[in-house]
């Protein structure tokens, strides 16, 4: 598991705060290089806005058919798209989103420090935790949200590597942050960019956290990616 440069336990400001996503991808990149380094296949689990990060980290020289090639063991086999955005090159989270106002609001508060966004605790069990019903749970995982530097969701990808990677996207029907109908226009956009794109598609009734209220589906769906036969 990596952990994101870009978001911080205390409000970033001055020098540590992220104005892209380099940080981000360089982390993933240095992840991936360390496990291949061991000769591993590699399933990458790519959640949330680390689709993003990781798809720009994910290099064509990666994949384990491209290893091979050059004598190499392991490599990259395959994505999972976890209620995660498919975005195209050139598109960023911000750019992907339909238009919502910059200054402060009931759900998200933007730019108190400036240049970072922090979900309101109060909507994040609305948001992204609606199908958990432990609520001692859903206020620790909201009390846990970890304020976001503006940067890195307006950074435009220069590499997608589903374009490159078989890859597969897990749709999750209760979403609030990735809803399901935008979900889908990413996957048709990406099917019209790269035809045969994204082949296996799985759903759920999930919200934007399905290891937390189904970890047990989410992981026959990773064992199943994996070639495992269950």
């Amino acid at each position: 598991m990596a952990t994101k440069p870009s978001a911080s336990p205390s409000p970033p400001s001055g020098p540590t705060l992220a104005s892209s996503f380099d940080a981000d991808v360089a982390a993933l990149t240095n992840l991936i290089n360390k496990q291949l380094s061991n000769g591993e296949d590699l399933v990458l689990v790519l959640w949330s806005y680390g689709s993003v990060p990781g798809s720009e980290a994910v290099l064509p020289t990666m994949l384990k058919s491209a290893r091979a090639a050059n004598g190499l063991p392991g490599g990259v086999v395959h994505l999972v798209f976890l209620a995660a955005p498919v975005l195209p090159i050139g598109m960023s989270v911000e750019k992907s989103r339909p238009p919502e106002p910059t200054e402060n609001n009931d759900i998200a508060t933007y730019n108190e420090p400036p240049g970072t966004v922090v979900i309101n605790p109060k909507f994040a069990g609305m948001i992204f935790y609606n199908d958990v019903e432990d609520a001692a749970v859903v206020k620790e995982l909201a009390g846990g949200m970890l304020p976001m530097s503006i940067g890195p969701l307006q950074s435009e990808l220069t590499r997608a590597a589903w374009m490159y990677t078989q890859s597969t996207a897990v749709i999750c029907e209760k979403d609030g942050g990735l809803p399901v109908e935008r979900y889908e226009k990413q996957l048709e956009v990406a099917r019209e960019i790269k035809p045969g794109c994204f082949e296996r598609v799985e759903r759920c009734n999930a919200a934007h956290v399905p290891f937390v209220s189904m970890p047990d589906w989410v992981v026959g769906v990773l064992r199943s990616v994996a070639g495992e036969k269950l």
